[in-house]
């Protein structure tokens, strides 16, 4: 249902929500990925960036998922 103008319900609170998670898991993944890149590991480096690439794929899968039908 759609909220009327002026007016938010429900429906349009969640969503802005997760519009707001989902920008905020971006800025902290390209903050992170320029700090990463920057930072000096040692041997560790390759692990660490392995690592990395996962937990990035893994937020990329789990935002843009297949949409379910309600």
């Amino acid at each position: 249902m759609e909220s009327k103008q002026f007016s938010l319900n429900k429906a349009d609170l969640i969503s802005m929500l997760k519009g707001l998670l989902i920008t905020m898991t971006g800025a902290a993944c390209t903050y992170l990925t320029s700090f990463l890149t920057a930072t000096d590991f040692g041997v560790y480096t390759p692990i660490i960036m392995t690592g990395w690439a996962l937990v990035v794929n893994l937020v990329r899968k789990y935002i843009g998922g297949e949409p379910q039908e309600n």
